[in-house]
């Protein structure tokens, strides 16, 4: 009987939390890059030892997009304030999962999360400053 508190109090939570749509849960209301920037930008590579690079190049197509990578969900490492992700959009890497197919996988995932979070950095700090 002392759970029955907690649980109904996590209920409640929950209902709210549900109850309260935000921006970021619903694709609908994300703003997306323009068609021509994805195109562009999708020519470009991944340079993973030179993620702020990437990012500027982005940039420069109009591509402001986080990158968000597979965890327990899609994460957007970097991302303090998820109502951004409203603003600007987002795209997984693919290939980034919870699930590890083995030391080489969790390697390169630990990079590309490292990668996302230097890149993501850049774009919001940029994003932040031509914008408030």
């Amino acid at each position: 009987m002392k759970s029955l508190p907690l649980i109904i109090l996590l209920v409640v939570s929950v209902k709210i939390v549900a109850d309260e749509k935000s921006c970021w849960l619903d694709p609908d209301l994300v703003s997306p890059t323009k068609q021509l920037a994805l195109l562009r930008t999708l020519q470009l590579p991944i340079r993973l030892d030179k993620p702020e690079e990437d990012a500027r190049l982005r940039m420069k197509h109009g591509d402001f997009r986080l990158l968000g990578i597979g965890e327990l969900g899609i994460i957007y490492p970097g991302l303090e304030n998820m109502d951004l992700l409203c603003k600007v959009g987002g795209r997984y890497i693919e290939g980034t999962s919870d699930v590890i197919e083995g030391e080489e996988h969790a390697k390169l995932m630990q990079k590309f999360r490292e990668y996302a979070e230097k890149y993501n950095k850049l774009i919001i700090s940029t994003w932040e400053s031509n914008h408030n």
